[in-house]
């Protein structure tokens, strides 16, 4: 996974709007890194680490995201969620994941249990790792759709239908993964 395909995408996208956004009309990747690093990470003491900020300034930064777009924030069983109309700020998730894709920012990548620590350790270079911990497929499912998140790695029975519309699967690798024993293994029994 390297930043310059996504770069190289993000160059190709038809949005014309990127590059004639008024920047006083655009709300400041830290403020809403903050609050999205809340949705994704869970705990201020992650989303901290991740930016390389303290845990009050966190909470701070993601305060005034939620006033600037006049919407809560709650925590359900571990999970934030926001409360109130979202168009503004889909809009700005969009230009925000764009700024990403074109190297301005690291890409979040969100894995498994398993898929982190053995595929993404250390997190590749342009890239803030998540904490591999997510707890179910549609969670996962609605970062990637609210693009909080840029890449999932997941296996199966975890992938979205082939017919979905916002997600789409990219096979990395058509190598199955065998278990070899020896004769008389209790495996084989």
């Amino acid at each position: 996974m390297r930043c310059s395909n996504f770069t190289n995408a993000a160059e190709r996208l038809p949005w014309p709007m990127l590059g004639a956004c008024d920047p006083s009309h655009v709300v400041e990747q830290d403020v809403l890194a903050a609050l999205y690093g809340l949705l994704w990470l869970r705990t201020g003491d992650a989303v901290a680490e991740r930016l390389g900020i303290s845990q009050p300034s966190v909470s701070r930064l993601a305060r005034r995201c939620l006033r600037l777009f006049d919407i809560k924030g709650h925590k359900l069983d571990g999970e934030w969620d926001l409360i109130g109309d979202e168009p503004l700020l889909a809009a700005e998730r969009r230009v925000h994941q764009i700024a990403r894709w074109m190297g301005h920012r690291p890409l979040r990548l969100e894995a498994t249990y398993w898929s982190g620590p053995l595929l993404c350790t250390p997190a590749p270079e342009g890239w803030t790792l998540g904490q591999c911990n997510i707890v179910g497929v549609q969670r996962n499912w609605e970062l990637l759709r609210e693009r909080i998140v840029d890449v999932w790695l997941a296996g199966r029975p975890d992938l979205p239908k082939a017919n979905d519309p916002d997600l789409t699967s990219i096979c990395l690798s058509q190598m199955p993964v065998h278990c070899l024993v020896g004769e008389g293994h209790p495996l084989l029994d």
